[in-house]
């Protein structure tokens, strides 16, 4: 950062403007979807994902407004966010689990990468963080104004390293998602023997693959910044845009998932998870299907639904 006032100044009311904005969407957020929470998590029997669900959304609110607002709970918005980032990638993980039929083998391989790195996340991220070795927390005096400001004495090789390992274990979710997408599309072609851009889009949403894509692309932006020689005010934007969607996409990815499995498919509120089986497994094309078009491809329609059924 720069030590001329006016450029420190200036980045402090950016800054200040950004935490605003970070405040109103995620308060926002919480107004908009409350009334599915209610539906999909309260009324709702007491499961593993609503137990997550609960960290995702109230731990991640608490974590996102104080880092919005406040410096005095530092080693707070450190731990916080590690227990949400753990909790957010099993999410994904349970995810791409139930995508591909509770395979033991996808969840193995899963497992064989998520457990390596969310230990080595957080050793490098205890020490970072280390008050007593690594952070230091001063006051200093800006044109006749004490501000509360942190420093790393760390090199830039174990943030760097900590951003790969983040981005290699969302890159690994992705690709396995965006793999069986291809995949139930291929399959939806079989049956309607036509390509339709608007049943992709909605095999998109209902299949949370752009939820994986996003996470994905904030990791890679993160991992930019690390590596980049970027200005104050760049960083600082940077800073904001990829770290205001985690504390949004995690809550909605589990009640969108719930709703399209309990309401639209009628299966284990939890199905679309891995805890439970699902009756439609990969047959997704027939779901957006029209009535006379199943009629018509009645043969094809059996063929796809029983695809990957244990």
């Amino acid at each position: 950062m720069t030590s001329d006032p006016q450029s420190i100044l200036g980045q402090i009311q950016l800054n200040d403007y950004i935490s605003v904005i970070w405040a109103t969407v995620i308060s926002h957020d919480y107004i908009l979807t409350f009334s599915n929470e209610v539906e999909y998590v309260w009324n709702r029997p007491w499961t593993l994902v609503s137990a997550m669900y609960l960290v995702l959304r109230y731990l991640g609110l608490l974590v996102a407004m104080v880092q919005a607002f406040s410096t005095a709970m530092f080693l707070f918005t450190i731990w916080g966010g590690i227990i949400f980032s753990i909790v957010i990638h099993l999410v994904f993980m349970l995810r791409v689990y139930a995508m591909y039929n509770r395979s033991r083998t996808v969840l193995g391989i899963l497992l064989f990468v998520y457990i390596p790195t969310m230990i080595f996340l957080l050793v490098l991220l205890g020490i970072i963080n280390n008050p007593k070795t690594h952070v230091s927390i001063t006051d200093v005096e800006v044109v006749n104004m004490e501000l509360c400001a942190s420093s790393y004495n760390v090199g830039t090789e174990l943030i760097i390293s900590m951003r790969v390992l983040s981005t290699v274990i969302n890159g690994v979710l992705c690709s396995f998602a965006v793999v069986q997408f291809i995949r139930y599309s291929l399959e939806m072609h079989k049956v309607l023997g036509k390509w339709q851009s608007n049943r992709y889009m909605k095999l998109l949403v209902h299949e949370s693959i752009l939820y994986f894509v996003m996470v994905l692309l904030l990791n890679i932006m993160t991992l930019i910044q690390s590596l980049a020689t970027l200005s104050g005010t760049v960083q600082v934007v940077l800073e904001a845009l990829s770290g205001l969607p985690p504390y949004i996409v995690g809550p909605h990815l589990i009640l969108s998932v719930r709703e399209f499995h309990s309401r639209i498919l009628g299966e284990h509120i939890d199905s679309g998870f891995g805890l439970d089986s699902q009756r439609f497994s990969t047959s997704r094309g027939v779901i957006f299907m029209t009535p006379e078009e199943r009629e018509g491809h009645g043969d094809a329609v059996d063929e796809v639904a029983e695809i990957g059924i244990e």
